[in-house]
């Protein structure tokens, strides 16, 4: 009996997944992962994009730790999108990358602070093939554009500002867990473009990455 209710539930959330559409007019809700960096201070420390992150980071010297040098970081991530089905299979959207990053420096028990706060947003745009066609499976494809700024402060004592702008896009599959949830998966290429506006030479720090970004949506019917 057990096994009879298994495979009837496992049949309604195929069949569920199977007759999700993806229509002109309905609306989708998600958070993905974002392939740009949280903040210079965090790019030299690792880190991650999407969510929240703690990390501690000891010295050592001669093979003992040195407990008079600590560097913390606390980082939190946020990358809510919006979009809206033009027709079926084509969506366009908005989509915003929020973050803020907390940096704790002690050395021989003095502590010096930083943080950083950066919000970039743009619009993307994405394409679903066979999207009223069966199967819980659906290919897209993804591109993006996005800027803003990131503020870096020194306890008050100075700001340092970096404009970024961002350009990319990937191909992907969403793997439809209901009629109305999908789990994102997209082989995601970016190119980025940093600038010191308060600059006189006009420097740019220029990079490109290739990765997976992950995410999930929540699609409205109309």
């Amino acid at each position: 009996m057990k096994k009879h209710l298994i495979s009837l539930a496992l049949a309604v959330l195929v069949s569920a997944a199977a007759s999700a559409q993806l229509e002109a007019g309905s609306l989708m809700l998600g958070t993905s992962t974002s392939l740009i960096p949280m903040g210079t201070s965090l790019l030299n420390s690792g880190g991650n994009n999407g969510g929240f992150l703690f990390q501690r980071n000891k010295y050592k010297e001669d093979g003992k730790v040195m407990e008079d040098f600590r560097h913390d970081v606390y980082a939190l991530n946020l990358s809510p999108r919006i979009g809206y089905f033009l027709a079926d299979g084509l969506m366009a959207g908005l989509r915003l990358n929020l973050e803020y990053v907390n940096n704790e420096f002690e050395y021989y028990g003095e502590v010096e602070k930083t943080e950083i706060s950066g919000v970039l947003g743009g619009p993307f745009v994405r394409y679903y093939f066979n999207s009223k066609g069966e199967g819980r499976v659906k290919p897209y494809l993804e591109a993006e554009g996005m800027a803003g700024r990131y503020v870096e402060d020194y306890g008050g004592e100075s700001k340092d500002k970096l404009d970024f702008y961002h350009v990319g896009g990937g191909a992907g599959i969403a793997m439809l867990l209901s009629k109305h949830v999908s789990f994102d998966v997209m082989a995601a290429y970016g190119y980025w473009v940093s600038q010191d506006p308060d600059s006189e030479w006009n420097e740019k720090d220029i990079s490109s990455n290739v990765g997976l970004s992950l995410g999930f949506s929540y699609f409205l019917s109309k």
